[in-house]
């Protein structure tokens, strides 16, 4: 009875384990963070809109028109509530940011993707450039558009990809923007693996003590590397290299 009362509890502190690490990663059971939620209000600079099911948002200049619009997807299953700081420094700085949320059921299927980063585009006449990007693993979405949609667009955006030969840029002829951090889990091999699937053209922007997962508010996760900034700092670097790659654009 002792030994198997031993073996329940272990499995029930793995368990525990698990759980509170897919809370971490996920941002669900541990709350949105203040800074969140204050810049999931509109104020006099950004406006704030649900858009789709309620999960995606969309965060315009206040002031009105834009010439650029920005379209990201965040790191695999996250919360897209965790990168609201990041949207809005970004449309602040007169650039419309909409973050199309993932979900756990919803497999990558590129068709459905693109049929999202379309409608999105179509509600939206008067924004006559666009730029699509993501994060990490699921950069591969909006690089499966671009390579598809050249035409409609004007850049691409990652923030830490993870590309390979079936989602290659390297021929690509958009502008690309490539953010990674000094301490990302595998900055070691990270540009050395990435560069043969990025196009010569491509700008880079280090941002030194940054991790893989502090461009939102998420938690720690395990390979991660403890970051030597603050979240805050690194999405405020992040936000820092693309606002200087959109301005290239108007350029």
């Amino acid at each position: 009875m002792k030994k198997y009362l031993k073996i329940m509890l272990v499995l029930m502190g793995i368990a525990a384990a698990a759980g509170i690490n897919w809370a971490l990663f996920s941002g669900v059971v541990l709350g949105v963070p203040d800074e969140v939620k204050i810049a999931l209000q509109s104020n006099d600079k950004v406006s704030v809109e649900n858009w789709e099911d309620k999960e995606s948002y969309v965060f315009s200049p206040a002031a009105g028109d834009t010439a650029i619009g920005l379209i990201l997807y965040p790191e695999g299953n996250l919360d897209v509530r965790l990168y609201a700081p990041l949207a809005q420094m970004i449309a602040e700085e007169g650039y419309q940011v909409t973050f199309l949320a993932r979900r756990f059921e919803r497999e990558y299927d590129f068709a459905v993707e693109a049929k999202r980063i379309n409608e999105v585009i179509s509600a939206y006449p008067n924004i006559e450039n666009w730029v699509v990007g993501g994060t990490t693993w699921s950069s591969v979405l909006p690089v499966d558009f671009a390579l598809k949609n050249t035409d409609k667009l004007d850049a691409v955006i990652l923030l830490a990809a993870r590309l390979d030969e079936a989602t290659s840029l390297a021929k690509i002829n958009l502008p690309v923007l490539y953010i990674y951090g000094t301490l990302d889990d595998e900055n070691e091999d990270l540009l050395n693996w990435q560069k043969p699937y990025l196009p010569a053209h491509t700008v880079y922007g280090v941002i030194d003590g940054g991790n893989r997962l502090q461009y939102g508010y998420t938690g720690p996760m395990a390979r991660d590397e403890g970051a030597e900034i603050s979240v805050a700092e690194q999405q405020g670097a992040a936000a820092d290299h693309i606002i200087a790659f959109l301005q290239s654009l108007e350029d």
